[in-house]
């Protein structure tokens, strides 16, 4: 829905817009709509907005104001519904109830209709539209007709839900293209506009504190979004679209949704025998290792599918995975290869530096001891409210190799209710209770609205405020090019800088040469690859390097100065007692106890 109209269904509508052009009104005609009603009909606001003017223009011309709204309307209300939206004005009033620079919500009540005014022969509200980009000097002085923008009523806001249709609160909902938190948004829905939905999905957990928790997200051609930010928070009436899986065999795999190449050996190049035709079922008589097939998500492998007609790589095929099938790859006939000679030294680096790793739940019960790196990237916290669910076993096990931690948070600027503030406090009461000596902390900038350099230099700004250390800014060469971060490098704050030379694995840390170039900054850690692997972790692994040693890593880290004593004849506040945050402690301790013993 759009705006509505902001009166009753029942009124109707007497002067149009555009009619009788001249004499009080422009060549173009009238400049809105009248509804003739009788004095103290309340007059609710087509869409939320902030009251832009609320009493009576003071002269004939507008020369007064910015709206050319003059002594004629009477008493008059401005709202104006944000940059890119419309303004309607609201004449002949009787009474308001709202002042200016007050934020209304669509449906609030902001006055009653009268008769004040020189141009009125009747009680009436006088409803006006600027669209953005008007202007005042055209033949309408820049307004439009209002029924090009309003579309419905109140009563329609009102009327009973069909089963498939559901309410949103009072807060704008992001529908996203999955049922995952984190998923990309494809749409804001604006509070209190009706939805109509397909039906729903069972998928990722919301919580929406209050003890209101659900798997459930209603589902359009759209996307989804959770039923919880919704009345009423139920799917009744609703069909379950959840995918099922259908019932395989141990020695049964369904091809995907296109058709697969079956070939004549194990190899990419190899002559195609038989084409697979989409979600079709195969009997395999094992799996043999072949040529790498990268698959269409990044996704890799070595291994093939084999029965009497040929090979196909296990990408294509649900489920990935080869539980249940025999290995029949033909063992390798013994080669006698001479010893090489031992290789060169690797050269000393020219400064000394300090590897390591940035993990989040995506590795969670990964052992960072094993690693050899000298720091850790912690993922604690994105948007508001959401922490990282493998945040404290991790920590527990970097606590326990002995190296500092740099804890990151996910930035989601995407709405009012993410503001930089909210989200900074939300990352503070995570990790303030986690902060040890010689850890770091940064923000992640690689989601939405990347040129909001305002929005992420206050969040540092806020954390540097609250912990006197500096944090670093995490972000992609193009980004850290691509904006105006004047501001942010004028306040000192470091860059952690993002950016793959190539996609290939990369065994162990091995820096690239050095990272590209990003004038102005000052690169602390350049993250150089995403597809790392290194010993007692079987997955890809995102490598860094910090340039300096740990020494320099601490200076980086150090208070900045010592909090302020108390005045004389004061006593300090007690602090207060973070219950979550201590139980966090004591099971981060039981997790040192038990790595120390194993």
């Amino acid at each position: 829905m759009g705006y509505m109209f902001p009166l009753s269904k029942s009124i109707t509508k007497g002067q149009p817009f555009g009619s009788n052009p001249g004499g009080v009104n422009p060549s173009g005609g009238h400049t809105g709509e009248d509804y003739p009603c009788p004095v103290g009909t309340p007059v609710r606001a087509p869409g939320d907005g902030v009251i832009a003017y609320e009493g009576f223009p003071q002269t004939m011309n507008g020369s007064d104001n910015p709206w050319l709204l003059t002594k004629g309307g009477g008493l008059v209300a401005v709202l104006d519904c944000g940059d890119a939206e419309p303004t309607f004005i609201f004449g002949h009033l009787n009474q308001t109830v709202v002042d200016k620079g007050q934020r209304v919500r669509k449906g609030d009540i902001i006055g009653y209709t009268g008769n004040t005014g020189l141009w009125t022969t009747g009680p009436h509200l006088h409803f006006e539209v600027l669209l953005p980009g008007y202007w005042l000097y055209s033949s309408t002085y820049g307004r439009s007709n209002p029924s090009s923008v309003c579309d419905h009523y109140w009563e329609d806001l009102n009327k009973p839900l069909k089963a498939n249709e559901r309410m949103v609160g009072n807060a704008q909902v992001n529908q996203r293209a999955e049922p995952k938190i984190g998923a990309p948004i494809v749409r804001v829905i604006e509070p209190k506009t009706r939805e109509v939905w397909e039906g729903f999905v069972r998928g990722e957990v919301v919580d929406a504190g209050g003890g209101n928790r659900s798997d459930l997200w209603l589902k359009d051609a759209q996307g989804y979004a959770s039923v919880l930010f919704f009345d009423p928070t139920t799917v009744d009436g609703l069909p379950d679209l959840t995918p099922r899986t259908e019932a395989l065999a141990p020695n049964e795999r369904k091809a995907g949704a296109s058709v697969v190449n079956q070939r004549k050996e194990p190899r990419l190049g190899a002559p195609v025998v038989r084409e697979i035709p989409a979600g079709s079922k195969e009997v395999w008589e094992g799996f043999v290792e072949g040529d790498e097939v990268v698959g269409a998500d990044g996704s890799r492998s070595k291994l093939w599918y084999k029965d009497s007609i040929g090979y196909a790589s296990i990408l294509f095929f649900d489920p990935v995975s080869t539980d249940g099938l025999p290995n029949l790859t033909p063992a390798p006939a013994p080669v006698v290869t001479p010893i090489p000679d031992p290789p060169a030294p690797e050269p000393a680096p020219e400064y000394p530096t300090l590897n390591g790793v940035d993990v989040s739940n995506h590795q969670a019960g990964i052992n960072v001891r094993t690693l050899g790196a000298g720091f850790v990237g912690i993922k604690a916290t994105e948007g508001v409210g959401w922490s990282d669910p493998a945040l404290i076993s991790t920590l527990a096990s970097t606590r326990a190799s002995g190296v500092p931690a740099l804890f990151y948070h996910f930035a989601r600027p995407v709405g009012p209710e993410n503001s930089a503030q909210a989200e900074a406090e939300s990352f503070l009461k995570v990790v303030l209770p986690l902060l040890a000596p010689g850890d770091l902390m940064a923000l992640d900038w690689e989601a939405e609205h990347q040129e909001n350099t305002a929005w992420a230099l206050e969040w540092l700004e806020r954390v540097e405020k609250a912990t006197g250390r500096k944090p670093l800014i995490y972000m992609n060469a193009s980004t850290a090019n691509a904006h105006d971060w004047s501001s942010v490098k004028a306040a000192g704050y470091a860059l952690w800088l993002a950016a793959y030379p190539s996609s290939a694995t990369v065994e162990g840390f091995r820096v690239p040469g050095n990272p590209p170039s990003v004038p102005g900054w000052t690169v602390a850690i350049w993250q150089y690859a995403s597809t790392g692997r290194l010993p007692g972790y079987g997955g890809n692994l995102d490598l860094n390097v910090f340039y300096g040693d740990l020494a320099a890593w601490h200076a980086l880290a150090a208070p900045i100065e010592e909090p302020p004593a108390p005045e004389a004849g004061t006593a300090p506040e007690a602090p207060e007692i973070d219950e979550k945050a201590l139980i966090m402690r004591f099971l981060e301790a039981l997790v040192d106890d038990y790595l120390d013993g194993h």
